[in-house]
């Protein structure tokens, strides 16, 4: 649930502050900013991300800069503002030359890649970006997970929606095998968005149905009402899927 993993993530980063644990603190500033952007607090997840990498640079511990910049990254990329994706794509090139990157992180930063591809409007880059990482993402579950979100999305858009469809059963085998966290919503967006290109409305209406009882289950455990509002209305996959719902009410054929 976000809003407890905020709860939790804030006091994992007042306890290591306490303690003068600066290393495990800048890993906890990281998962934070995480937090605030998953519950739509993304000028506050920003802040919090850019202290992070900063407090990384100060102590410098190469893991925790890394992985710190990739945190940042990975926020930026999501925004509409260009100089913010732009900033991105300029961090995980760099961290693309760095030698001795993990397979993992390496996949996480072709993803990021991919996202600031797709805000070029360069789909095919894009996809054969994405293909790239999903390959070095094999033992990340929720990386790979959101790897082939970002896939599907950039093969329907050129219509390849065979290989679309392929990429979401792995997505739909995934989510039965775990509930696939902070992508999950996004996931089964993904999935409803490939039924309905091909004309099954039936199974679009499914899958976008099971992304919003998901979205209800974390609305649930948000206490507070304002913070209810800036999770439904400021986090884009929640706010794409009940635009969705209302465009999709009433279809009978395939949307575009």
């Amino acid at each position: 649930a976000p809003y407890r993993l905020l709860q939790l993530t804030r006091r994992a980063v007042d306890a290591f502050q306490a303690i003068l644990d600066a290393r495990n603190q800048a890993t906890a500033l990281n998962r934070l900013g995480q937090a605030l952007a998953e519950i739509g607090e993304w000028d506050e997840g920003e802040h919090v991300l850019r202290s992070a990498v900063q407090l990384a640079q100060r102590i410098r511990v190469p893991f925790a800069e890394l992985q710190s910049a990739m945190h940042l990254a990975a926020l930026l990329v999501t925004s509409p503002e260009t100089a913010k994706w732009e900033e991105a794509e300029t961090l995980v090139s760099g961290m693309l030359s760095t030698t001795g990157l993990s397979a993992g992180y390496r996949g996480w930063a072709l993803g990021i890649r991919t996202q600031a591809l797709m805000h070029r409007g360069k789909f095919v880059e894009a996809v054969e970006e994405a293909r790239a990482a999903r390959a070095l993402c094999e033992r990340l579950p929720a990386r790979r997970l959101w790897i082939d979100t970002l896939l599907t999305r950039a093969l329907l858009v050129l219509g390849q929606t065979d290989e679309a469809r392929a990429v979401c059963r792995e997505i739909d085998q995934m989510l039965s095998l775990f509930q696939g966290g902070y992508i999950e919503v996004n996931a089964r967006l993904a999935i409803a968005e490939m039924h309905m290109r091909v004309g099954e409305i039936a199974e679009a209406r499914a899958s976008l149905h099971e992304a919003l009882l998901r979205i209800d289950e974390r609305v649930a455990d948000i206490p507070d009402e304002a913070a209810r509002h800036r999770y439904l209305e400021y986090v884009p996959e929640n706010k794409l899927a009940r635009e969705l719902a209302t465009k999709w009410a009433g279809s009978s054929s395939a949307a575009t």
